[in-house]
């Protein structure tokens, strides 16, 4: 029923006894199996974990427009792998899924088979996926001392840009602070470690200042845990035209109320002695203050055994 195809592709997913459900996309048809040219994530997914999925793969070069084949809508292929990923969030019933073939032809895409195995699940959405999905829970709207208002939600895969934006923000000063040495610029590497969390083992918050193409990152604050989870370490970056707003206070205290929320039993953090403003939000927010006598650091430690954060 379907003219030749310049080239097929497949999406799909299979559910892992480990990791749950994983989404793949390669190269399709026939010749699957022989190439093997397939890439893997874990649902949910976004359009930056879609994109990557897509240049894993060999196959990636043609989409893009080789020779006598004609581009393909990445974005559409972006919007199948999410959707694909949504509905084996929503419906754990699903074990396994795949589009074989997705024939594509003078850059069109049709799926021409599709087939789905469904079993009784073992536990109910989003239990059975190995990532957490987005905590919406942690979203709050606040305002500085002097009224402006901000708004405070968990970090996502899609803040790379402002990430970079946010560190370009920051003194020198306040990058030794942040990252006890003198970073000059965010790597790749750091990026996607920054932005792309497992919401389950980090709690990362970020304030945002402005609208549309003036939101801008003023704040980030994450509370990163230990295999046990009962111990996490919080780090925190204001940009220094936001310091002494409140910001920091605000930030840091959501985050607190999330770490006690999951059960944490106590947080820590390492301050420079000369970061006074720091020193000073953890004494106000309940932190035992310690210092080191040798390097001239301080131990900020908050036990949840002793204190509840309203």
């Amino acid at each position: 029923m379907q003219v030749p195809a310049d080239y097929e592709l497949i999406i799909g997913s299979k559910t892992d006894p480990n990791f749950g459900p994983v989404i793949f996309f390669g190269m399709g048809g026939v010749l699957a199996e022989v190439f093997k040219d397939t890439s893997m994530g874990l649902p949910p997914l976004n359009r930056l974990l879609a994109r990557q999925m897509i240049e894993d793969t060999k196959i990636s070069k043609v989409l893009k427009g080789f020779k006598n084949f004609k581009q393909v809508s990445i974005p559409l292929l972006e919007e199948l792998l999410i959707r694909t990923g949504r509905l084996v969030t929503d419906f754990p019933e699903i074990i396994e899924l795949d589009i074989n073939p997705l024939v594509v032809k003078n850059g069109n895409i049709t799926a021409v088979d599709a087939r789905v195995s469904i079993s009784v699940p073992r536990m109910s959405s989003p239990d059975h996926l190995i990532i957490s999905s987005y905590p919406w829970q942690y979203e709050k709207k606040q305002h500085t001392i002097n009224g402006h208002e901000f708004f405070i939600r968990p970090i996502r895969p899609t803040d790379a840009d402002l990430m970079i934006n946010h560190f370009d923000s920051l003194s020198p000063r306040s990058v030794y602070m942040r990252f006890f040495s003198p970073v000059k610029q965010l790597s790749k590497t750091m990026l996607i470690k920054l932005t792309q969390i497992d919401y389950d083992r980090e709690i990362a918050l970020v304030a945002l200042m402005g609208k549309g193409r003036d939101k801008k990152i003023i704040g980030v604050c994450r509370i990163i845990l230990e295999p046990d989870k009962t111990l996490g370490e919080f780090a925190l970056a204001i940009s220094d035209e936001w310091q002494g707003k409140g910001i920091g206070s605000s930030l840091l205290k959501l985050c607190l109320k999330a770490a006690q929320t999951k059960g944490i039993q106590k947080i820590m953090g390492i301050v420079f002695a000369e970061n006074t403003q720091m020193l000073m939000l953890g004494r106000k927010l309940g932190f035992s203050v310690k210092r080191h006598p040798e390097s001239g650091e301080y131990d900020l430690i908050i036990d949840f055994k002793d204190i509840h954060i309203d």
